[in-house]
């Protein structure tokens, strides 16, 4: 099913891509094409559009969706594609096309929960990890943004703040691996673990890709369509 004119609108953060590159595919495809983790876009996807970035430093170059984003960005190959000419080219070709952002129905907690459920029951994460996310993700933050949010709330309780910074340290990890200047992980709990949360649950598209971009600054975005089908419906340019 495809539900146009919803009338909703999104701040627009985060990874993007071009529209050319998704019309003609259904959700299972698309999902694909994104890096997403298998299932993802199961239970349908919004596809919101929004104007160019006003200028270069609006966004940076993420080279395609063969790349998990944030690995590439960190490393020495990211700082080399990020310069200010190479925006500057691609600043010109974004103000040109429609771009795009995949917004899965489905929230981003309640995904990335049933992702460390999963991690509990193949004994890769312990019970009192899984109690500490549950936690963090009820907040919707990042370790940090939830540390900074506790010390603005609760400026003079150190008690609380330092063992939040505690519990914290112990699940930092499954976010933030610790990366060489190549982009590989060198953190002995990504050993144990296998790759981060982000890594695991938007790994690199091995089945064809597409060129993305990063956001810095967000931007309002209007909602074009929504896909409920996986497979039966395919995305159209309107």
């Amino acid at each position: 099913m495809i539900q146009y004119h919803l009338d909703l609108q999104y701040r627009i953060a985060g990874y993007f891509t071009l529209e050319e590159s998704l019309v003609g595919y259904n959700l299972e495809r698309i999902e694909d094409l994104l890096g997403y983790e298998g299932g993802r876009l199961r239970q349908g996807a919004d596809f919101y559009t929004f104007y160019s970035p006003n200028g270069v430093d609006g966004f940076v170059r993420a080279a395609t969706t063969a790349f998990p984003g944030d690995r590439l960005l960190k490393s020495f190959l990211g700082q080399r594609i990020n310069t200010r000419s190479k925006r500057q080219e691609d600043l010109q070709l974004l103000r040109r096309k429609r771009l795009i952002k995949v917004v899965p129905i489905e929230p981003h907690f309640k995904a990335i929960r049933k992702h460390f459920l999963r991690l509990v029951e193949a004994k890769k994460i312990s019970s009192e990890e899984l109690a500490i996310l549950d936690d963090l993700l009820q907040q919707g933050r990042s370790p940090e943004g939830y540390v900074n949010f506790v010390k603005r709330a609760y400026p003079r309780n150190k008690g609380l703040i330092r063992q939040l910074e505690d519990n914290l340290a112990k699940i930092k990890p499954l976010y933030e691996p610790q990366l060489d200047e190549l982009g590989y992980v060198i953190n002995n709990h990504m050993d144990k673990l296998g790759s981060s949360i982000n890594n695991r649950m938007y790994p690199m598209a091995l089945n064809g890709s597409v060129r993305q971009w990063k956001l810095t600054k967000p931007v309002l975005g209007r909602c074009l369509c929504r896909i409920t089908h996986y497979r039966d419906d395919v995305y159209q340019r309107l």
